[in-house]
């Protein structure tokens, strides 16, 4: 299963790819915040046991939606937001 997502770090300016192999290797995935042009997320990484706090890139917040692997993995469900001007 190749293919990587864009993540970014608390206080980080650039982006890190980031492997799918690497990615399912996390315990779990929590979807925080949502908006039409970003995403936060959080997650156990399978070292540490404290919450890592991260900004996904919004076009791989789809990518990860639509695959089953992640879908399953991780409890995913698509959530739907209300942009407000």
């Amino acid at each position: 299963m190749g293919g990587t997502i864009k993540i970014r770090l608390p206080n980080d300016l650039w982006w890190t790819e980031v492997s799918y192999e690497n990615v399912l290797k996390w315990v779990d995935l929590e979807v925080s915040y949502l908006t039409d042009s970003s995403c936060f997320v959080s997650y156990n990484g399978p070292i540490s046991s404290s919450r890592i706090h991260i900004e996904l890139y919004r076009d791989d917040y789809d990518k990860i939606m639509d695959n089953k692997i992640f879908k399953i993995k991780f409890g995913l469900k698509k959530h739907n937001f209300k942009y407000e001007k």
